[in-house]
């Protein structure tokens, strides 16, 4: 369960996509499209529309994005503690601690025995390997099985006529 995001599938037809997570001000809401930040309206206080409907089999993120460069307050000596100001600093605290939880939850972690678990996702941008343990890319992986695939092919036909040959003889 993620605390400061949802994500829909787009069927290109739905425009309005509710969310139940809180936030401090509306400008911390974003709204992605396969990735790219896209225009919406508010609804009411916890539903986005998006106009036109995203495309079928797009991805739709609506997530909080708490800005984590500026305190929301700033108290000074001898101002009076408000009882506003305090929880207003309390939620944004949680909301930040809320989506650096959920960053790490989605992220490419160990599991209990070491082994790094990417949860049945893609993987992009990895280089090409080096050395002979490194991870492949699908583009390298293809590239090596074609080559590969050819020399087996070429050895076959080879291994093919020289066996018509020493029937023949």
């Amino acid at each position: 369960m993620s605390y400061s995001y949802v994500q829909y599938t787009g069927n290109g037809a739905t425009t309005n996509y509710a969310f139940s997570f809180p936030y401090l001000d509306s400008s911390h809401i974003k709204v992605r499209v396969n990735g790219t930040i896209t225009s919406f309206t508010f609804v009411n206080s916890g539903t986005v529309q998006i106009s036109p409907a995203p495309l079928t089999g797009t991805i739709i993120d609506i997530r909080r994005e708490t800005p984590k460069d500026l305190a929301p307050v700033n108290f000074t000596d001898g101002s009076v503690l408000l009882e506003q100001d305090l929880d207003l600093l309390a939620a944004f605290n949680l909301y930040t601690a809320q989506e650096s939880a959920d960053g790490v939850a989605d992220s490419i972690t160990k599991d209990t025995l070491g082994v790094w678990d990417a949860q049945s996702r893609r993987m992009k941008s990895l280089a090409d390997p080096v050395n002979a343990n490194d991870a492949v890319n699908k583009s390298w992986a293809e590239t090596a099985m074609s080559s590969q695939l050819a020399s087996a092919t070429s050895q076959a036909t080879i291994a093919t006529t020289k066996a018509g040959e020493a029937a023949s003889s």
